[in-house]
């Protein structure tokens, strides 16, 4: 069965009047000229109309202006004269059969499809050599080279190219399809699978020879009346012959992309960044964006979704993320940005009692670990106090339980620090026995994940003398607070509350506790101090920590999330 694409006969008048002028415009010499210098396309205007005379490369139409007095306005009436009385020249459909304009003839114009690059890339390569010049002066490797010979033997081997490309008009016949398909399809071949950019009014291009623009454009009525039998029926496609000009365009686009073996990171970003790239990278995304039509079309025709264009040419045995999964679009994002270590989810979210707390491990970490908790993957998240971690009266752990179990789904390691006072231990005891309700096999989460002070964060990891040193100090030593207040504060309930009201009394002001565990940390971690830092509780609790961060693996696919989740990393198997 023969799978090769042909041109249409009238297939420009189609597109001139029934579609594909709006979404990817039709350029003149000029402009197309600028297109492909941008896709890293060596030509000029002299190179195309000397590839037009050599009948290898060809416009879609010509326009004579002679004659006529205003721009011609696309779309055109389908019925008018615009053909038969010599304005529009057909080139395709006859080929070799019109005056080829000389390049200063200012009343004739030729435009272009920008899905002709891939046909133009193929022709300039055919017909380009790159020839090693010092062969020819080397007195031993130039020995015996006759050089008449030699031209003569590269201008058959020119004409025998050329006689190739004049016999096969696969490409422009895939590049008459992609253009005259272009107004259904082109939004969806510019998305980054979450947003599609719509044209309004039919936008507007104009130059002096012609104007595109329809008031009375609307895409989605388009789309309701969009009829893919009638381009089967126009391009005599069968699948196919529509699945080989499928493979045709992906084979072109990879072979030229230096960005192929990132498609799945760059399919989801922003078009209107992607047309910022340069070069071959920019060329392989214009003849991508074909293959994203042509796959659209064939599955309206046939019911069957192609494979992206990046997968047609290889063997893959294993899709990270599985098919299945990339229905769902924010998960299959989620899953590629895991791939490429690009999730900016933490890792790991550490709860804290107060904003005491998370300065003091803010300066830790910088200080003494020597990087910001972010760097690691760790988001310290202040509760600003016990009850908003142990709950109200009749609803007291479901709250911080089910927060719990909901960042751990999505493979987030929660870990709760907390001063011993208002239920916060029957919190750590009820957490060993609630089981996840988004994981039939697991509890929410493990009791090591749940750090209660025996009395409180200042108590816990300073000394009497380092606490009542600190608070004399936050006072500018107008006061002298001793150890052994310090230790009858410690013995009563609420000591905490009983700290502040003691420095109160005794200051005639507030104890400012971001401050004072200021003081109390640097100190910890001055060289000065008599205590090893690494046999402070607060230094084994954060490096522990940090391990389980650095150690927690985003998953790159749905069998290696649920593996996560049905483990024990996260919570205790039930």
């Amino acid at each position: 069965m023969n799978n090769i694409l042909t041109i249409p006969d009238g297939i420009v008048k189609h597109i001139l009047s029934r579609g594909g002028t709006t979404v990817f415009k039709l350029l003149n010499a000029d402009k197309f000229v600028d297109y492909c210098k941008q896709r890293d396309l060596d030509v000029d205007r002299d190179r195309l109309l000397s590839l037009e005379r050599l009948g290898l490369f060809v416009p879609m139409f010509r326009i004579n202006i002679e004659g006529c007095k205003e721009q011609i306005r696309i779309p055109i009436d389908y019925n008018s004269s615009y053909f038969e009385d010599g304005t529009i020249i057909d080139t395709y459909g006859n080929m070799g059969k019109y005056h080829i304009p000389d390049l200063d003839n200012i009343n004739c114009q030729a435009y272009y499809s920008v899905f002709q690059i891939d046909g133009l890339y193929l022709t300039l390569t055919s017909l380009t050599m790159r020839v090693r010049l010092d062969s020819y002066i080397d007195p031993i490797e130039a020995e015996g080279i006759d050089c008449c010979k030699v031209v003569k033997g590269w201008t058959e081997y020119a004409e025998g190219v050329a006689e190739t490309i004049r016999g096969c008009h696969h490409r422009e016949g895939i590049g008459c399809l992609c253009q005259y398909i272009s107004d259904i399809y082109g939004p969806k071949a510019q998305t980054n699978k979450r947003k599609m950019p719509i044209p309004e009014k039919g936008g507007l291009y104009f130059d002096q020879w012609i104007e595109i623009y329809d008031e009375n454009w609307d895409w989605h009525s388009l789309v309701r009346s969009w009829n893919p039998e009638g381009v089967a029926m126009l391009f005599s496609l069968d699948s196919g012959k529509l699945k080989h000009a499928y493979e045709t365009l992906a084979l072109s686009q990879e072979s030229c992309d230096p960005l192929a073996e990132w498609y799945q990171l760059v399919q989801f970003i922003s078009y209107k960044e992607r047309l910022k790239l340069k070069g071959e990278a920019l060329r392989a995304e214009s003849i991508r964006a074909g293959c994203f039509m042509i796959r659209e079309l064939y599955k309206d025709l046939y019911g069957d979704m192609l494979p992206h264009p990046n997968e047609v040419y290889r063997t893959i045995i294993n899709h990270f993320p599985e098919i299945h999964t990339r229905k769902d679009v924010r998960k299959y994002l989620e899953y590629v940005v895991n791939r490429y270590d690009l999730n900016p989810q933490p890792k790991l979210t550490l709860f804290v009692e107060g904003e005491s707390e998370e300065v003091s491990i803010d300066i830790i970490f910088r200080e003494y670990f020597g990087v910001h908790p972010g760097v690691c993957g760790i988001e310290v998240i202040n509760l600003h106090g016990v009850d908003n971690a142990t709950g109200a009266k009749h609803d007291r752990f479901r709250a911080i339980l089910r927060l719990v179990d909901y960042l751990h789904m999505h493979q987030t390691i929660t870990f709760l620090v907390l001063d011993n006072e208002n239920n916060a231990s029957k919190l750590k005891s009820s957490a060993q026995k609630t089981k996840s309700i988004l994981c039939r096999h697991r509890y929410v989460t493990r009791s090591e994940y749940i750090k209660i002070w025996r009395n409180s964060f200042e108590f816990d990891n300073f000394s009497a003398t380092e606490i009542a040193t600190a608070m004399n100090k936050l006072a500018e030593n107008r006061i002298h607070i001793k150890a052994k207040d310090i230790i009858e504060c410690k013995g009563c309930n609420n000591s905490n509350n009983i700290l502040s009201k003691m420095y109160k009394d005794v200051s005639g002001y507030g104890l400012n506790k971001v401050e004072l565990n200021k003081i109390l940390v640097n100190s910890m971690l001055s060289s000065k101090s008599r205590r090893n830092p690494n046999n402070r509780p607060i230094i084994k609790i954060l490096r522990r920590v940090l391990h389980l961060a650095i150690r927690n693996p985003f998953p790159i696919r749905h069998e290696s999330w649920e593996n996560n989740q049905s483990s024990k990393y996260l919570g205790k198997k039930r």
